[in-house]
């Protein structure tokens, strides 16, 4: 099964110029990984600056961490500098919230 993005070709275009024109590739997708925590973990760890979406609704939670996801079977007492906000869909258009 080919795993693709929920974002629009739009969506995906304002989110890289949010993050300062980054290329993004998709790692995970719960409908196609599996929905835990631990599935997730697993298979992102160690692969850099990571972004981490939830959609509700028409509003969308990004979570951006700088640093890579440590192994669940690692522990770190490092700081990882991440930031979280939301986007809303709004008449085709998408908002910072």
């Amino acid at each position: 099964m080919e795993v693709t993005t929920r974002l629009t070709w739009n969506d995906e275009n304002h989110l890289r110029k949010l993050l300062g024109n980054v290329s993004l590739s998709l790692l995970y997708k719960s409908s196609v990984h599996g929905g835990s925590i631990e599935d997730m973990v697993e298979r992102c760890s160690r692969q850099g600056c990571t972004i981490t979406m939830a959609y509700i609704d028409y509003n969308m939670i990004v979570a951006f961490m700088l640093g890579n996801y440590i192994n669940l079977h690692e522990s770190s007492t490092e700081p990882n500098d991440s930031l979280w906000f939301s986007l809303q869909k709004k008449n085709d258009t998408t908002e910072i919230e």
